[in-house]
């Protein structure tokens, strides 16, 4: 057996019996020129009052561990508040250095949904088979609530006491399309009706009823409660498109930039929060909390799939999405393992025929 032939042989060998370990892929995002806000700078000498306000809304600073606060200086920058953004760097995947950077704060002033980050309930454990191990970075609510087993077909409906931010059937048909992909991969049906219904959607602008306010410049583009509160809470100020591909507003007049958001990428990211997901930090899935203007995103990750249907107990039940996503993902590493047979057997026939030429000679 030729020297070649070994060591292919050899790497043959190692491949197999060493399993791949495939993370979900967390980037940092680019920089969007279009991210700012005068009313947010935080280059100001309110920089650390900005950003203490922000880590504690989105789960990062406890109430009761903000001594600065509490204790009447806001401005002052203590070991919690460190704390607090290197477990915001951390997250998102930043460099963590405990000090406003500049890429932290372009995080902190991105669009995105009003969930906190409940970092204590992400899930760590993963899909694995003979060969490859996918770690997800999907997350649940704290207690982990869902819909009950009864509770399979829900209905929405539209409160007439929000506002109007575009023709009413626009609305209703980014809802719809929503709704409909999360049917795909899940066990819900959802149907519109008039009245009560299991899911309420309204548009608001300011204080509306839940103690989180919609405001003009503030990064919040909308909110949504977990299992089974079902209540869907939309930002009124945002100028909102449901076109493919998102185009640029015309009607700039409640947006500073004049940036339109995905209606639809919005709506799905807050179904999956109505059924019972959290945010995730793989930056491809739907339940990644930050959202660009003008791009669309309207895709499921294997991460979204997966959580769903974990939180349902739905693996291996028929989904067949669920089954296509990961044989994607795992197949193109099972064709790294036929190429390398391919190769395999390739070599060992030019081995032969040299032998035999060798031989002959």
């Amino acid at each position: 057996m030729s020297y070649l032939f070994r060591m292919i042989l050899l790497l043959l060998f190692l491949l197999l019996a060493n399993p791949f370990n495939v993370h979900s892929r967390i980037l940092r995002s680019t920089t969007n020129s279009n991210v700012h806000s005068p009313q947010q700078n935080f280059d100001s000498i309110e920089a650390v009052a900005r950003a203490r306000r922000y880590l504690k809304k989105f789960g990062y600073l406890q109430e009761q561990l903000d001594h600065a606060t509490n204790n009447g200086n806001a401005y002052y920058f203590d070991k919690g508040f460190e704390g607090a953004i290197k477990k915001f760097q951390q997250h998102y995947n930043l460099e963590v250095s405990g000090k406003l950077d500049s890429q932290t704060t372009r995080f902190m002033l991105m669009p995105r949904c009003g969930v906190p980050d409940h970092l204590h309930q992400h899930h760590h454990g993963g899909f694995s088979n003979n060969l490859i191990k996918v770690t997800s970075k999907f997350a649940f609510f704290e207690g982990f609530p869902s819909w009950p087993g009864t509770k399979r077909n829900l209905t929405y409906s539209f409160d007439p006491s929000g506002i109007s931010v575009m023709p009413q059937e626009i609305v209703r048909e980014a809802f719809k399309l929503a709704f409909s992909k999360w049917s795909q991969v899940s066990p819900f049906k959802f149907k519109e009706v008039q009245g009560d219904s299991d899911i309420m959607i309204g548009f608001y602008r300011g204080e509306h009823g839940d103690g989180e306010p919609f405001n003009k410049f503030g990064p919040v583009l909308a909110h949504a409660f977990a299992p089974i509160d079902g209540r869907l809470h939309v930002n009124g100020y945002t100028v909102w498109s449901i076109k493919d591909p998102i185009q640029e507003a015309e009607d700039s007049s409640h947006n500073k930039n004049g940036d339109s958001f995905d209606l639809v990428w919005v709506a799905m990211h807050e179904i999956g929060h109505i059924l019972g997901l959290d945010h995730s930090n793989d930056e491809d899935s739907i339940m990644y909390p930050f959202v660009e203007p003008l791009k669309n995103r309207r895709t499921f990750s294997v991460d979204d799939v997966t959580g769903i249907q974990v939180l349902y107990s739905l693996e291996g039940r028929g989904y067949a999405q669920y089954s296509s996503a990961m044989g994607t993902r795992l197949n193109s590493y099972h064709l790294l393992i036929v190429a390398i047979v391919c190769l395999w057997v390739m070599f060992s026939f030019l081995d032969v025929i040299i032998s035999v030429l060798l031989d002959s000679d």
